[in-house]
């Protein structure tokens, strides 16, 4: 093995620190005591701030555990709340559905009639618009042949 460089390193002289604008080596005792004043102020509001907080979270903890235990003891009760709002959902979604194929229906039918009045033959298209329908489900028809609202 080589034998190791020697020498020590200098370290490089600390700045020095400064307190409002000044180094601290310049400023009077009053002054460095009123600054340590100010320090202790705000350790004090962050401590309360930290105590805060922490009472915070042990409380929304407890919240949590609380109605962990609540749905625990009653399933079934939530079980069945989830099914009905499940199958309002799915109902409001089955109505959308119809109500989106309903409308792009009635504009394939308004494009075909606009084809008809400008004399254009609808094969000479090269492509047959789909109709879009719901499976199992009719279509209500209310006031000027819209879909109507779920029951």
């Amino acid at each position: 093995m080589a034998p190791k460089k020697g020498g020590k390193k200098k370290k490089s002289p600390k700045a020095p620190t400064i307190i409002d604008g000044r180094p601290a080596a310049e400023m009077t005792k009053e002054e460095l005591e009123e600054h340590l004043g100010r320090i202790r102020e705000e350790l004090d509001r962050e401590r309360e701030e930290r105590n805060y907080f922490q009472l915070e979270r042990d409380r929304i903890s407890t919240f949590w555990e609380i109605t962990k235990r609540q749905l625990e003891e009653k399933p079934s009760f939530d079980k069945n709340i989830f099914a009905f709002f499940s199958l309002l959902f799915i109902r409001d979604l089955q109505y959308e559905l119809a109500r989106v194929c309903k409308a792009h229906n009635d504009i394939l039918r308004t494009y075909e009639a606009k084809l008809r009045q400008f004399g254009i033959p609808i094969e000479e298209i090269g492509f047959k618009p789909l109709e879009s329908t719901v499976a199992g489900q009719q279509l209500g028809r209310g006031v000027a042949g819209l879909v109507t609202s779920p029951p």
